[in-house]
């Protein structure tokens, strides 16, 4: 399994696909955040929305990552920067935050073998761009939940604080990992299912969710020691918080398609496309 897995990650050049990602990501990571600040700051206040979501990018991505995201979006993100006057910049606003979903899908569909039906038409194209601010608008909705919880979880630490044992806070960390881990294997089979342009059985992506999961926080420990020990941002000068989440991005781009690959060879090896014959590699 995990030898077509590398087979096939290295046939649909991943790399190159984590490159592209990486370069979207750029471009799309301040309008993202923007629409996912603008959600949950309808029922919270943006400061307290930019802190939550900076928080759980240091949860899940390391304080090296974090502080980069945070150098790179604060001026975009800020409320007297980021009132969207009129129509047509609501549409520039959400057509950026799409872009990143559109190079994933394309990426989840070369990896599923997914051949493009001729050329695109203005209905096809509007209809992808939909479904892309689709999930722009879920990324909104999951930080809003994410708020929540966090509210939750503060008010009953404060409270275990004064009445749960010391032990307690011996094991804390240990309940913020497998936290983490459920959030981000979550996010992984909801994207794994739902980006392809072909149907994926839940059975398929369970499995490849939960190792793009652990691999995904495995590699955040070793970036993060890495990015921590060496002058990677430093030696760009002001270009060193972008140079940093490129790094991060390509990175963790490169986990992302393994866990897609393995995902795809579990479903045609032991998954529902098993009895399928198995589909020619897009040329």
């Amino acid at each position: 399994l995990f030898k077509q897995t590398g087979i096939s990650w290295g046939r649909n050049k991943a790399a190159r696909m984590a490159a592209a990602l990486s370069y979207f990501t750029v471009l799309s990571l301040s309008p993202l955040l923007v629409v996912a600040v603008g959600i949950a700051g309808i029922f919270f206040g943006p400061t307290m929305v930019e802190s939550s979501i900076m928080g759980q990018i240091a949860l899940i991505a390391g304080p090296e990552i974090s502080l980069a995201i945070n150098s790179v979006i604060s001026d975009v993100t800020h409320p007297q920067n980021t009132v969207v006057a009129g129509g047509l910049s609501f549409l520039i606003l959400f057509y950026g935050a799409s872009n990143i979903f559109n190079q994933l899908q394309d990426a989840l569909n070369t990896i599923w073998h997914v051949r493009p039906k001729g050329r695109e038409g203005v209905w096809l194209y509007l209809r992808r761009r939909a479904l892309a601010f689709i999930w722009v608008l879920g990324v909104g909705i999951i930080v809003t939940a994410l708020l929540v919880a966090s509210t939750v979880i503060a008010t009953v630490n404060n409270y275990l604080q004064e009445q749960a044992p010391p032990i307690f806070f011996r094991v804390l960390p240990t309940l913020d990992l497998a936290f983490s881990l459920i959030l981000l294997t979550t996010t992984f089979a909801i994207m794994f299912k739902g980006l392809p342009n072909t149907a994926v059985d839940f059975r398929d992506v369970m499995w490849g969710s939960v190792l793009t999961a652990v691999l995904f926080t495995l590699g955040k420990y070793g970036l993060s020691f890495y990015l921590s020990r060496g002058s990677v941002g430093s030696a760009y000068g002001a270009a060193g918080s972008l140079i940093v989440i490129l790094v991060w991005v390509y990175f963790s781009g490169q986990i992302f398609f393994f866990g897609a690959e393995f995902t795809k060879a579990y479903a045609d090896m032991f998954g529902s496309r098993k009895t399928q014959e198995p589909s020619d590699p897009l040329s």
